[in-house]
């Protein structure tokens, strides 16, 4: 009996590992765009990238009950959103990458990190109930 919840123990860590691609991708994208001298069309495609990404990964959070992590993606959305575009110079954008690169690497690594839980509980009250059985 207890192989099988091994198993399934292995599988929930490995399906969670999958989830991180994502981050991942987003993290090389930012990075790639610190360097000045990228064309045009490479931005907005970040910008689409990492909205996308952001949403994903707040969707994500939202389904841990990590509201902070969430609230800060949701952020990181809207600051790259393409269809209403924040104006920076080039140079103030390559902080902004970086800053983002880290912020996400620093989410994908508590989200993965986040017990599941479910909806309409908090992962503290969960361990709270466990320990009283």
């Amino acid at each position: 009996m207890s192989t099988s919840s091994d198993e399934s123990k292995e599988i929930g860590k490995r399906i969670r590992l999958i989830q991180l691609w994502p981050f991942g991708f987003a993290v090389i994208l930012l990075l790639l765009a610190i360097p000045i001298g990228w064309p045009y069309g490479f931005y907005e495609l970040l910008q689409w990238v990492v909205c996308g990404i952001a949403i994903y990964g707040s969707v994500k959070a939202h389904k841990v009950n990590c509201q902070g992590w969430m609230l800060g993606l949701i952020g990181v959305a809207v600051f790259f959103n393409p269809l209403i575009p924040v104006h920076f110079k080039k140079s103030h954008w390559a902080w902004i990458d970086f800053f983002a690169a880290g912020y996400f690497g620093v989410a994908a690594f508590y989200l993965h990190k986040a017990p599941p839980s479910v909806k309409g509980s908090s992962p503290g009250l969960e361990a709270e109930q466990d320990s009283q059985r």
